[in-house]
């Protein structure tokens, strides 16, 4: 798992606690605003997070991946981070 998704996962982490803000989790998470937006707009694609009045709270889809058991979630994840999209080993590569 890339640090990338790393910090998505906490990022459900915390949003599994209560909503927040972009700037709560700038803070909670120790990164820029702009890798947080990054990470935001993919959970957003992917059906795992909403934004309701301003602050960012997890979908049903978002909590069954973050309360899921460590096999459930694996695959779960897996499955996120390949559909409809090039992956890191294909995204350079030429059409």
């Amino acid at each position: 798992m890339d640090i990338l998704s790393r910090n998505r996962c906490k990022m459900l982490k915390i949003l599994a606690r209560r909503e927040k803000r972009t700037s709560e989790l700038v803070s909670d998470l120790g990164i820029s605003k702009t890798a947080v937006s990054r990470h935001i707009t993919r959970l957003k694609e992917d059906g795992l997070i909403t934004k309701d009045d301003g602050r960012f709270r997890l979908t049903g889809k978002g909590k069954l991946l973050e309360r899921g058991n460590s096999k459930k979630r694996l695959s779960l994840w897996k499955g996120i981070r390949t559909s409809g999209r090039r992956t890191t080993q294909n995204r350079y590569r030429n059409p």
